[in-house]
């Protein structure tokens, strides 16, 4: 079973909002999508499950990234 349009429409958008800014908190990523931080949890969830997203860092530090975006 494929994703739906709105899926991946909204996938589509982390990944350029994450490609733009870089590493970001999920309230980061609320904002400049104009959604909930809880639905960002929601919406990342299975994109790290996926390792399409790098999740770092613990509490106040946790961000999301792009594979790409990790740098030695």
């Amino acid at each position: 079973m494929g994703l739906s349009s709105n899926v991946k429409k909204r996938n589509e958008r982390i990944f350029e909002v994450l490609s733009a800014n870089g590493p970001l908190t999920r309230r980061e990523i609320a904002s400049a999508m104009g959604v909930s931080p809880a639905s960002i949890s929601d919406y990342v969830r299975p994109l790290v499950t996926n390792g399409k997203l790098i999740r770092g860092g613990e509490g106040a530090d946790l961000r999301y990234f792009l594979p790409d975006q990790i740098t030695a």
